[in-house]
């Protein structure tokens, strides 16, 4: 069945509701049995595409954080280069130029203004640094790219005595409490 292929309706069914409950007019069973290929065909063709945009988003995401993590090469190499040359200083360290240009490069990209893009980039480096779970779920189709930008959003506030270390462990003990709870 595909989005193109018209369903067709089938006159030979009596399906009629459970007793006790009241037929609904708009969703009457014995109407819904008539559609061929039949509604719970198409429901399962929406959340099957549902979840491969959140595999893809999930992909998309890891294609960002691991150009991400070559451009800060390239921008350490820049940085070497120029402290070597020992010419005169750029207002831009190599390493904000480099960043600037990725946000630039995936803001064209993917037709994002500037802002949104950095949030997409660091959104890109939370979900493969700071949210293995969150990853994960969103990578298996799980929970949908919202889910994940919410959890973020929430996990990005986790502050723990400006211990790195403790935010880590809280972090995490917030996925696995609240991932569960976000999978459809």
């Amino acid at each position: 069945m595909t989005a193109e292929e018209p369903s067709t309706i089938r006159s030979e069914s009596t399906a009629e509701p459970p007793p006790g409950i009241p037929p609904d007019s708009y969703l009457n069973p014995r109407h819904l049995s008539l559609v061929e290929p039949s509604l719970a065909d198409f429901y399962d063709a929406i959340r099957e595409a549902d979840r491969e945009m959140n595999r893809a988003a999930a992909k998309r995401a890891a294609a960002i954080y691991a150009a991400q993590r070559v451009l800060a090469d390239v921008g350490r190499a820049r940085a070497e280069a120029a402290e070597r040359a020992g010419g005169p200083r750029m207002p831009w360290s190599p390493e904000e130029a480099t960043k600037e240009e990725f946000t630039c490069e995936v803001g064209a990209l993917l037709r994002l203004p500037r802002r949104t893009a950095e949030t997409l980039i660091e959104a890109s480096r939370t979900l493969a640094e700071d949210l293995p779970v969150t990853r994960e779920a969103l990578a298996s189709g799980a929970i949908s790219y919202r889910h994940a930008q919410v959890i973020m959003e929430q996990a990005w506030g986790i502050r723990v005595d400006d211990d790195p270390e403790a935010a880590a462990r809280a972090r995490a003990v917030f996925e696995e409490v609240l991932v569960p709870d976000a999978e459809v």
